[in-house]
Formats: C-alpha cells, sequence, structure tokens
C-alpha cells in the first residue's frame, strides 16, 4: 500500500473491515431514472400467463385449503381446550 495516496482507510485497517466496507474508498450515488428508462425501454413486450384452471389444479387447491384448515383448527383447539387431549 502506498502511504502517500489518501485513503479512508489507515494503513494497519484489518482484512474483515476492508471486506466489509467492499474495499470502496468513496461512492458516488447518480441516480436517473429517466435516462434509465431511455436506455433500458424494450421495443417489444411479450409475457406468457399460464393458467391452473383444469379440475386436478382445483381439486388440489381445495384439499390444500381443507387440510391447512383443519391443521389450524386444530392447533387453537389444543391451545384453547388443553384439557381434551
Amino acid at each position: 500500500m502506498n502511504a502517500s495516496l489518501i485513503s479512508r482507510f489507515q494503513l494497519n485497517t484489518s482484512i474483515q473491515l476492508l471486506v466489509d466496507a467492499l474495499f470502496i474508498e468513496q461512492w458516488h450515488f447518480n441516480v436517473s431514472y429517466p435516462s434509465f428508462y431511455e436506455q433500458c425501454a424494450p421495443t417489444y413486450c411479450h409475457y406468457t400467463v399460464n393458467e391452473h384452471n383444469n379440475a386436478l389444479h382445483v381439486v388440489s387447491q381445495i384439499l390444500g385449503l381443507y387440510g391447512g384448515l383443519t391443521e389450524c383448527f386444530y392447533i387453537q383447539t389444543a391451545i384453547y381446550s388443553p384439557a381434551s387431549f
């Protein structure tokens, strides 16, 4: 390390401290959202929607909801009336 260079870190700074600071001497924020959107604006946008409304999906969702509610009510019952278990 050259001692003549200006740094916010001391010469005896630990490696862990340097790693924690990501070896960054000074952080400059230059945020320009308009220029970001000008550079990154897509000329064409395409997306796909996957719908899961077939019978098997609906049945599995209902069974999952039933199982979750059953477990939730079982836990609540065990908490509020411990003598019955």
